[in-house]
């Protein structure tokens, strides 16, 4: 009995090691309102945008800084009732029959024929990369005589004669004959030489030569010279795009399987599509493009409007029924109105619109199969689902909240021209003098020194880290708005004497002073004004984007577990403080 308790408390505590272990990537590390901020979603954002340094809370900070405004932005989308958005509610209609199409496909299809023993042998094969020499002989009318002819030469080689010589002698490869059939490093690709060649190649020793073998070129002896690891990233990282390798390698037996489960599905719904039908859709095409030749209603050009304008009856006009439904005149348009412009088929004959239907029906048939089998209601779909409707939410409320109020009246436009001429004339170049350093804190306090008055080339001559003109006291020469990057489109749009802020270049920070300034002539205001437009509305647009943030920030309670943060990422207070 005894025995059994500590069995019992043995498991208890395992179940409790592997809980917390388990959970650990979703140990919330902010609150927003109502709403949890996990360590998982700041690894991910982290991994997304390439990585960084996370020695301190200043270099996790930022990426902190955009989950808590996207929780901001939810928290306002679902007061407002966007959740209920006509638009957000089709969209993830649409969504949600994407994600179970694609798991039935997964589930019936690929998943049978690209197994996951499959992508982790091919994961395996990738790890290594071999370094061979090979004999090559092509095809010819006489493959007993070429087989021959490599088995005398791979005696040859086996009775110590030189491969590599004998390559330079006998190989037909052009590209590694005269290197003595060196191929370099090769790394497993099937699609290139096949994969018996790369399975045999495998099961050698190094300094090992291989029988004859034969790739779709033609007849191979290979030399193994050497084996190195590859350079990879962790499977998980790796499986998706080896999963679609292996899919397009065995596109045929996807392709036979997809028929036979589409047969089923259609055997399951008694699917039909009314041929006699199509004939009747395509003559209504073209009277409702004659009846509204006046508005250019096209169903090909733009399909949406095509079913703008057709009565419900036309709208409801059946292609194919099934058990439980049918494919209507609409289901077609929307299909229709998804696939690209430069892509979308000419619906125009019987045989185009029957390949489109036996194409789409089926779809539509796979998806009711789906739900069918609750597909939907899978904790995955559920959860991406989920983050796309408040991705959409998100879109939604932005617009509403500030794209749409992004309003420039002309009289703006042109006093804003006024108000800068030096910015639109021609042919601009500036005489700059800099002072670039790399810390933002220093950049700051030299800018406030010199609008105090402190003299600038003391200054620059103390601070400025650009080595070719530290000993000129800063002094870049003319440059035009294309030299320097930043620099230079900030520069061109001084006045003489005039002192810019810091300008982030690159990694560092640069603070300039025109010594001259030379231009052209005078653009015209309506040679100019859509690019005011477009700056003036891009500046009004991050303002009222701000100000709608800021308000939210007061709104909402927000709570940053720094404590969490720097335990998952193993920062110390003395780092923390070092780089703030």
């Amino acid at each position: 009995m005894k025995k059994k308790t500590k069995w019992i408390y043995l498991a208890v505590f395992m179940g409790i090691v592997l809980f917390f272990f388990s959970c650990n990537r979703a140990t919330p590390i902010a609150r927003v309102g109502n709403y949890l901020i996990y360590l998982q979603e700041l690894e991910e954002l982290i991994e997304s945008r390439r990585g960084g340094a996370t020695n301190s809370m200043a270099d996790i900070s930022p990426h902190i800084n955009t989950l808590v405004e996207e929780k901001l932005k939810l928290c306002d989308a679902y007061r407002s009732g966007f959740d209920q958005d006509s638009v957000v509610v089709s969209r993830i209609k649409d969504i949600e029959a994407r994600r179970v199409y694609s798991h039935i496909i997964d589930n019936e299809i690929i998943d049978r024929i690209v197994k996951e023993s499959m992508i982790r042998e091919r994961y395996k094969k990738l790890s290594k990369e071999w370094r061979v020499r090979h004999i090559y002989l092509p095809f010819n009318a006489d493959s007993v005589q070429t087989i021959a002819s490599l088995k005398k030469i791979r005696s040859r080689a086996l009775r110590g004669e030189d491969f590599g010589e004998l390559a330079r002698e006998y190989s037909k490869d052009t590209k590694s004959a005269g290197k003595n059939g060196d191929l370099g490093f090769i790394k497993y690709d099937p699609k290139e030489w096949g994969a018996e060649i790369f399975d045999t190649i495998s099961r050698l020793h190094v300094g090992q030569i291989s029988e004859v073998i034969k790739s779709a070129k033609g007849w191979h002896i290979i030399k193994l010279e050497q084996v190195r690891e590859a350079a990879q990233q962790q499977y998980e990282k790796e499986k998706e795009s080896i999963r679609q390798r292996l899919m397009r390698e065995n596109a045929a037996a996807l392709d036979s399987t997809y028929r036979r489960f589409r047969r089923k599905i259609e055997d399951r719904y008694n699917a039909q599509i009314i041929e006699d039908n199509i004939d009747s859709l395509l003559s209504l095409v073209l009277v409702i493009q004659e009846k509204n030749r006046k508005d250019k209603v096209n169903m090909r050009r733009d399909p949406k409007q095509f079913l703008d304008v057709l009565s419900p009856e036309e709208r409801d006009f059946q292609l194919a029924v099934y058990k439980g439904g049918a494919y209507t005149f609409e289901n077609l348009l929307t299909t229709y109105n998804e696939i690209s412009p430069m892509r979308r088929p000419a619906l125009d004959t019987k045989p185009s619109v029957l390949e489109f239907l036996n194409r789409n029906v089926p779809r539509v048939l796979i998806i009711k199969y789906g739900y069918s089998k609750y597909v939907h209601l899978r904790p995955d779909i559920k959860k991406s689902v989920r983050q796309e409707k408040e991705s959409g939410m998100i879109a939604r409320i932005r617009r509403v909240k500030v794209d749409n109020n992004v309003n420039i009246p002309e009289e703006e436009l042109l006093a804003h021209y006024n108000e800068h001429l030096h910015w639109y004339e021609n042919d601009i170049s500036v005489n700059v003098q800099e002072i670039l350093v790399s810390d933002s804190s220093l950049a700051y306090d030299i800018y406030q020194k010199a609008m105090s008055g402190e003299n600038f080339d003391s200054l620059a001559v103390k601070f400025n880290e650009r080595q070719e003109t530290k000993e000129k006291a800063g002094v870049l020469g003319f440059i035009t708005w294309r030299q320097y990057g930043s620099i230079g489109r900030a520069a061109v749009r001084l006045k003489q004497g005039e002192i810019s802020e810091p300008i982030k270049y690159e990694n560092r920070f640069s603070i300039v002073k025109i010594r001259d300034r030379q231009a052209g002539e005078l653009k015209p205001f309506e040679d100019v004004r859509a690019g005011i437009r477009r700056e003036k509305r891009i500046e009004l647009r991050d303002k009222l984007y701000d100000e709608w943030l800021e308000k939210l920030r007061q709104e909402y309670p927000i709570a940053i577990f720094s404590h969490v943060i720097m335990k998952q990422f193993e920062i110390t207070n003395d780092e923390s403080k070092k780089n703030s």
